[in-house]
């Protein structure tokens, strides 16, 4: 940049020279022409004429130049003939001089080029020495660090702007490209004014020959990757989903299938059971009776929770149908009771509703409790006794009114309005996905209903689950 102006300076002196070259010339042929001219008219008496001249004429004509003197004593044909030289060097003097020109013109497009190509760059470009102190910038990362100029850049280490948790990488980075001088590429978290986080890629090279200094510099290209990062991170998040997506389809069909071995068992036991059920009523054996009561309690136990888990594990379809809120509810209670109760969880409902017939798919329902039910316990982690309680009721338009509520931690108001967004999550890391919430928000709204929630900060959080009624 520096050589850059240093031409440009060079070639404006030397437009100057030329152009008071040219009036020089211009000046020096008037006055032989007006010499010649006066040589011409003059009389024979002029001798005379010249030595009657004053002291003061005498002074003058001594300290006059002698390229004045030289020029008065040139004969009218040498005069022609400076005056044609000057003519011809004037000519030349002219045309090297629109040539400056045209050369200043273009140097000044080819600057003005420069700088638009360089600060309007799409990637970031940053000059350091060997110290990391930033000697140059364009404006793309200036930008791209929330600051306008980028004179506020220049002098200052570049570890100003990177994030603590990189600041080991740019040091390793910086050292291999100095001790090296080869390319070197890295990813970094980089902060802008504001202590915004940036997610940058860098690659440096070593320039040796700088016009900046004479020392040896580090030239990098910084390109914004904060956008593809998170595109990456969701992706890679969608694709864990779908694999566990996967994994929870093969878990269904496997839980299909064990429902059905299990219940072709149970048949034959209930059926045994009613046998020996009716030889006790006949010969009235109280005892023999009360022990078949709890096999038999039991067997119809284990044949509702296969039931259940048959109809949780049917393959998800679009079709709707009418169904029993109350009995679907009390099903999907079956699968997890003993569960939550062994953490020490209590299940509580409450049908109010006297409409609970809805329009809806019965195996997305239930996923829809189960989620919440998930939700509610994990919140619920720390408290010695957890309390999950379900309540049905109707509004106004006889629509079912669900109510789940819990008294575990509650949700901060800050995150209220983003727990329906897909892969949101406060969980611990590989301990939610952030999309059970969503989903149950989809399935619920494709029916024509609404969810919302309501929580305090310390404990207790409401989810209210609105579905339109539909005829009994």
């Amino acid at each position: 940049m520096c050589s850059m102006y240093s031409t440009k300076k060079n070639r404006y002196y030397l437009l100057s020279n030329n152009l008071n070259f040219i009036l020089d010339n211009h000046s020096l042929r008037t006055r032989a022409e007006d010499i010649l001219k006066t040589k011409s008219s003059k009389q024979q008496d002029s001798k005379d004429s010249i030595d009657s001249k004053n002291s003061k004429d005498s002074i003058d004509s001594k300290n006059s130049k002698d390229s004045r003197d030289s020029i008065d004593d040139f004969s009218p044909e040498k005069m022609r003939q400076l005056i044609h030289e000057l003519e011809l060097h004037e000519i030349e003097l002219t045309i090297q001089n629109n040539n400056l020109i045209s050369a200043y013109n273009e140097l000044e497009m080819s600057r003005a080029l420069y700088f638009e190509l360089y600060n309007r760059a799409p990637v970031g470009y940053v000059t350091i020495n060997s110290d990391g102190i930033i000697l140059d910038a364009n404006l793309t990362i200036a930008k791209l660090l929330g600051i306008e100029v980028t004179n506020q850049l220049i002098n200052m280490p570049f570890t100003n702007f990177i994030n603590y948790q990189s600041q080991d990488n740019f040091y390793f980075f910086q050292k291999n490209l100095f001790a090296t001088e080869s390319r070197q590429c890295c990813e970094l978290h980089m902060l802008d004014q504001n202590k915004k986080e940036v997610m940058v890629s860098i690659e440096g090279i070593v320039d040796k020959d700088s016009a900046i200094l004479d020392d040896t510099v580090g030239r990098l290209i910084i390109n914004d990757i904060t956008e593809e990062k998170r595109i990456l991170k969701e992706k890679q998040e969608m694709q864990a989903q779908l694999f566990y997506t996967s994994k929870l389809t093969s878990i269904g069909i496997l839980a299909a299938g064990l429902a059905h071995e299990i219940n072709n068992p149970l048949t034959i036991i209930m059926g045994n059971i009613e046998l020996m059920e009716d030889d006790c009523n006949s010969s009235l054996d109280v005892n023999k009776l009360e022990q078949i009561n709890k096999i038999k309690n039991a067997s119809i136990r284990i044949t509702s929770i296969v039931n259940s888990l048959r109809n949780f594990a049917r393959p998800d379809t679009n079709h709707l149908e009418k169904i029993d809120m109350h009995k679907c509810i009390n099903e999907t209670l079956d699968l997890v009771k003993e569960i939550y109760k062994k953490e020490n969880i209590k299940l509580e409902v409450c049908f109010h509703a006297q409409n609970y017939f809805v329009q809806a798919n019965i195996g997305k329902i239930q996923q829809v409790i189960i989620n919440m039910l998930h939700n509610a316990k994990d919140a619920m982690a720390k408290n010695k006794e957890g309390h999950i309680k379900i309540v049905t009721s109707n509004n106004r338009e006889e629509d079912l009114l669900i109510e789940i509520k819990d008294n575990g931690i509650g949700i901060p108001k800050e995150n209220v309005c983003k727990i329906f967004d897909p892969f949101f999550t406060t969980k611990d890391l590989g301990k939610g996905t952030g999309l059970g919430l969503s989903i149950c928000h989809a399935i619920i709204n494709s029916i024509g209903g609404t969810i919302s929630v309501e929580s305090e900060d310390v404990f207790c959080t409401s989810f209210k689950i609105t579905i339109p009624r539909t005829s009994i």
